[in-house]
């Protein structure tokens, strides 16, 4: 019943921890709003569906969908999820870690583009979170510049389970409408195949472009003409500046053939980590020869 009514400031969810304190975002289907569990004292995000959304049922089951597949991943560089609090006339509640901070999309829209060694960092983090997800059995589908938020001490965190879903299953809907973010959708996502893994290896790589660049790889300006250019056209080569191994590396995270990139996440990670070190010595050994 509470979920009908949707989240308002007072009110205390069923099982009386969690009381809902003020409105954080909305989006198109969903709502979330900071909330206190009383049992610790911390602050939590409450995330629920609108009202406009919770009358409709496969919005409410793709709901539940979300809830299962973020309470099956535990890690730092991932939202926690600490609890589902049901309903049986609604989409219930998700109860998540509430993440302080700016999304990486800002970050690069403020700075343009990052330092080599800092966005191999980051995404190394965010490499390894992803490898928790697909060992949960999911691929997370929508990796992108705004759901990744660095907190506090340059801490990258990947959000928002809203379309994950488990590894190798249709993407296409009902409605034969692609769900995600078409500016970082894989080229066989595109084409309505199966979700992978690497699906989530290709939506990385090109967020590692968008921090390198300071720009997008692919605009359009339709989602599906984005798409189309997701499928059609190569991705663009990373800076030039580069190692050229490097180089190589991110075009077979972001090459349209599945089979040809990364199959594992972790290994992503560890090349990336490897890298960053590189180009951090690198770096420390030019300043100190410009001193």
């Amino acid at each position: 019943m509470f979920a009908k009514q949707t989240l308002r400031a007072g009110l205390v969810l069923p099982g009386g921890r969690y009381l809902a304190e003020e409105p954080l975002a909305q989006g198109g289907n969903g709502e979330v709003w900071v909330g206190l569990d009383v049992k610790t004292g911390r602050r939590v995000a409450l995330k629920t569906l609108r009202p406009v959304r919770a009358v409709d049922e496969r919005a409410v089951e793709a709901f539940k969908a979300e809830a299962t597949a973020a309470l099956a991943v535990h890690h730092p560089a991932v939202v926690r999820t600490y609890q589902y609090v049901p309903d049986d006339d609604g989409p219930g509640v998700i109860v998540q870690q509430l993440v302080r901070g700016v999304s990486l999309a800002s970050e690069v829209r403020r700075q343009g583009p990052m330092a080599p060694a800092r966005a191999l960092r980051l995404l190394a983090q965010i490499a390894r979170g992803l490898r928790a997800i697909h060992l949960a059995g999911y691929v997370h589908r929508d990796v992108s510049t705004v759901n990744i938020v660095l907190e506090p001490q340059d801490r990258p965190v990947l959000i928002d389970f809203g379309i994950a879903t488990p590894i190798g299953s249709q993407v296409v809907t009902l409605d034969m409408l692609i769900p995600g973010n078409p500016d970082y959708l894989a080229p066989e996502l595109a084409r309505g195949k199966p979700a992978t893994e690497v699906a989530d290896i290709y939506s990385l790589g090109i967020v590692l472009l968008e921090c390198l660049m300071g720009t997008k790889p692919f605009t359009g300006m339709t989602p599906e003409l984005i798409a189309t250019a997701h499928v059609l056209r190569p991705a663009p080569a990373a800076p030039s500046t580069l190692p050229a191994d490097l180089r190589a590396f991110i075009a077979l995270m972001v090459d349209k053939d599945p089979t040809r990139r990364p199959a594992n996440a972790l290994a992503v990670a560890r090349l990336m980590e490897t890298w960053a070190h590189q180009l951090g010595v690198l770096r420390s050994a030019g300043a100190a020869a410009g001193g």
